[in-house]
This record gives C-alpha cells, sequence and structure tokens, in this order.
C-alpha cells in the first residue's frame, strides 16, 4: 500500500488550466473555440467524439449520452457529473443484468456490482398473474436459454429475479426496437408475450434535424459562406471512373449518377434558440444551392421529455469515411466533432467566491492502462474564509474527472481514423482534501485496482 501510495503522489500532477473566454459581439468564432454565445446563453462543447445516443431519466433530471463504449451522466444544464465504462451485458432499459449481479448506475449513481434478492417463482402463476406481477417494477428484462427462462425484475435499487422456465415461450429475446442508439450500439432488448411495453425509467432522445427542415420557423439561417474544400467524391480516380461508366450507361439508356463534386466551407450560422440567436461556424457542404447539415450534424432536444432542460446539438463525422478523399475532409472538421449543449451563462460556472485557488486539474502519469480511462473522485477541503470576507467559502461537492484517458484504438488498414472520444473536464478551484482513484475494469478483478488517498 506504501509504494502505491507513494506512487500515486509522485503521478498526480496539478496542471494548470485556460478558461474559455466568450466570442466578441458579432463574431462567428469557430465551435471548436468554444466560445460562441449569445447575452444570455452560451453554446459549449462537452464530449469530443461521435455520440451513439442519449437518454434522459426524469426521476434524477439528468441526461445520459452513450458515446466511445462509455454512459456520460450530465444535468440538465449539460454539466457533466460521472461516466461509466459499458463492460457487460447492458439492456436497453438502462441496467446491466448478469447472472449472478447487476449494475443500475443510471438510476442510482453506484457503479457496484449488486447481488440479487431472493428468486421469486413464476412457475406456479399462470400467464396473466405473471404479466399483473410484472407490470409493478421499474425495470424489466429476460433471458432464457434451451430449457430455462427467467426475468429480470428491477425497482427502487433492488433486484432479484423471476424463474419463468415454464413460460418460455412467451420471452422473445429478439424484439429489438429500432431506435437511434439501437443502430449505434449493442444493447440487449427483451419482451414478455402479453406485457405492453413499460414506461421506461429512461427514456431514448431521438435526435431532430438540426436545420429543422419542416419547421414553421426555421431554426438555422446562413448569412455567409467561406469556401474551404472542393470535394471530389470517391477522390480523383472515382470522378475519372464515374465520367467514364456514366458515359457508357447513358449510350445504353441505364440511369444512374455521377460522384458528386461541390464545396465544403465555413457556414457562418446564425441558430435561433427561443429569442435568442447564438453565431458560429459550422463546417458544412454546399450542394445544389443548399447548405447540408443533415450529412454531420444533429439536434437533440431532451426537453420534451424533461421540461427546462437544455438542447443540445452534436458534429459527427460523415458517414463514409472509407471513401476515397473522406479522411482529407476529415482534418477540416475533426476538431469540431462532438457534442455541444447550449445553455444560460454561468449554468457550469464556479461562483467566484468559491474559487480559493488558481485553476487546476488532477493527471494520472502512472503505469500504462489497458481499454478503460483511468477515473478520478475528488473531494475538496473545507475552504478557509477569504481575507476580503467574514464568510466562510461553501466547500464544492466531489468532482468525477478522468485523469487518464483511454488508449487511442488502432487505425486499420483502409478503414475509416478513428476519432477519439473524450469529455472536456472543467477546471477545479478548490485544493483536495482527498482522492479516489481507479483504473483497470470491474470485470478483470486482478487488474482492478481502487484507491483512495487523503492529502
Amino acid at each position: 500500500m506504501l509504494s502505491a501510495l507513494a506512487l500515486l503522489l509522485t503521478t498526480m500532477t496539478l496542471t494548470p488550466t485556460a478558461l474559455a473566454s466568450g466570442a466578441a459581439p458579432g463574431a462567428f468564432p469557430r465551435l471548436s473555440d468554444n466560445t460562441a454565445g449569445s447575452a444570455t446563453l452560451e453554446v459549449r462543447k462537452v464530449l469530443h467524439g461521435s455520440v451513439d445516443g442519449m437518454f434522459v431519466v426524469p426521476r434524477n433530471r439528468q441526461v445520459v449520452v452513450a458515446a466511445g463504449r462509455y454512459l456520460w451522466k450530465f444535468s440538465d444544464q449539460g454539466v457533466l457529473r460521472d461516466t461509466l465504462r459499458v463492460d457487460g451485458t447492458l439492456f436497453m432499459s438502462g441496467v446491466m443484468f448478469e447472472p449472478d449481479h447487476f449494475v443500475d448506475w443510471v438510476f442510482t449513481g453506484s457503479a457496484q456490482r449488486k447481488a440479487y434478492g431472493a428468486a421469486v417463482d413464476g412457475n406456479a402463476l399462470s400467464h396473466a398473474d405473471v404479466v399483473v406481477a410484472l407490470q409493478r417494477a421499474d425495470v424489466v428484462e429476460f433471458g432464457k436459454t434451451d430449457t430455462t427462462a427467467w426475468a429480470y425484475v428491477w425497482a427502487n435499487g433492488q433486484a432479484h429475479k423471476m424463474d419463468l422456465t415454464l413460460h418460455r415461450e412467451q420471452v422473445d429475446t429478439h424484439c429489438h426496437r429500432s431506435t437511434h442508439s439501437s443502430r449505434s450500439v449493442r444493447w440487449l432488448s427483451a419482451c414478455f408475450e402479453g406485457l405492453p411495453p413499460a414506461p421506461r425509467a429512461w427514456t431514448e432522445v431521438d435526435p431532430d434535424s438540426f436545420a429543422g427542415f419542416g419547421d414553421p420557423d426555421a431554426r438555422v439561417d446562413v448569412v455567409k459562406f467561406d469556401r474551404r474544400w472542393y470535394h471530389l467524391e470517391e477522390g480523383l480516380g472515382g470522378q475519372l471512373v464515374g465520367a467514364t461508366a456514366g458515359m457508357v450507361l447513358k449510350a445504353m439508356g441505364m440511369p444512374g449518377s455521377l460522384p458528386g463534386r461541390y464545396w465544403f466551407g465555413d457556414a457562418h450560422t446564425r441558430l435561433r434558440v427561443g429569442a435568442e440567436v447564438v453565431q458560429f461556424k459550422a463546417f458544412v457542404p454546399y450542394e445544389d444551392g443548399e447548405y447540408h447539415f443533415m450529412h454531420n450534424m444533429r439536434w437533440w432536444e431532451p426537453a420534451e421529455t424533461l421540461p427546462g432542460a437544455s438542447p443540445w446539438f452534436s458534429v459527427h463525422p460523415r458517414g463514409y469515411l472509407h471513401h476515397k478523399g473522406e479522411a482529407e475532409l476529415l482534418r477540416h472538421y475533426e476538431k469540431d466533432i462532438g457534442l455541444y449543449v447550449v445553455r444560460p451563462r454561468s449554468a457550469a460556472d464556479v461562483p467566484a467566491a468559491q474559487r480559493t485557488v488558481p485553476p487546476w486539474r488532477p493527471v494520472f502519469e502512472g503505469p500504462v492502462t489497458r481499454y478503460a480511462a483511468v477515473t478520478g473522485k475528488v473531494e475538496f477541503a473545507a475552504a478557509q474564509p477569504q481575507a476580503s470576507s467574514a464568510q466562510a467559502v461553501t466547500t464544492l461537492p466531489a468532482a468525477h474527472v478522468w485523469l487518464r484517458s483511454p488508449p487511442s484504438s488502432p487505425h486499420v488498414v483502409d478503414g475509416p481514423p478513428p476519432v477519439p472520444v473524450d469529455a472536456l473536464w472543467p477546471a477545479l478551484h478548490q485544493l483536495p482534501a482527498a482522492l479516489t482513484v481507479a483504473w483497470g475494469l470491474p470485470s478483470q478483478e486482478h487488474d482492478y485496482t481502487v484507491l483512495r488517498v487523503e492529502l
């Protein structure tokens, strides 16, 4: 323990953090500058990388985002609270159910493996009685083998299994519902005949068109376009082949179209959010007289389920990165890729009266860790009154941070270049009193380590 403690203390460093300042009035900053806003709103990037899905947990007023094999838990105003690596059998209901334990972090905040309560025998119940019993739960999922079947039943942080072997034929473990996230993640979903889909303990947010096509009031207005890259679909070789093949098809009277060619550039974008307008540059194609935001931007509106929540939007890689010419194009907008929240100004700021030290954040520089991020929980010291004030300074709540990001995925030959997923971690503003560090995967107990150090 002493050697581990010494290692930890010598490998944790405090690094100064630059704070983003607002853009000048009337300016159109790039999204990656992280300075866009209006008099009352700010546009802030909270994740870098592609977003697989977004969910709302009404009971906690939280937004959970799936990205990069992690779940990211935010407040309804986009303040990052916690993360969890999806290292187990996660169901679309939000709970990891395994044969001998479950993890309900989405709803309780606990990443600990929990044991099931006493099993319930559902074989003595009629089909109708089973349906009635399962409808009382907050979350129900199912599993089966060639000879057995069971239900996972969760409510208020407790779970048990119900034996449904005699009802095995009513269990369907392949009833996947088509959603935005189901096309990106491989979470499980199961059904029971006669059991109506229950209101989920969390609700998926379906992304909308960023530009708001079809809306009576346009969400987006482009006032200027700076050309930056003339794009040839399929590259120069593909253009030559397409032109040759196109002439042959046309001569034969067969339908077809040539690979496209058009400008990409910075669209000076005015985004309307309520009565406010925020301005920034978005890298988009201009084709056939239109700005095509649809190819790499989406709009997320959790307020439909969670009234008062801020709106979000995402920038993602184009869907054909393996095509020729796309890797060169990616270089022009890779820094913009990620998740953004449009929230009230200062929603995530620490009040000046509670800032007792210059901004800093901890960094792990210890042994190489595979697969997972090195995470930390920083508990802050009780702050002393400032000399200029007789009032005591309120101690900030503990902060969850990544001390080191997971290793980057290797670039597969002839595959699309990987875009790593990471957060834009906020600066810390008080001295630490204790630090809990975790590295490795809980499923690999021989490599998983959790260490708490009081400073």
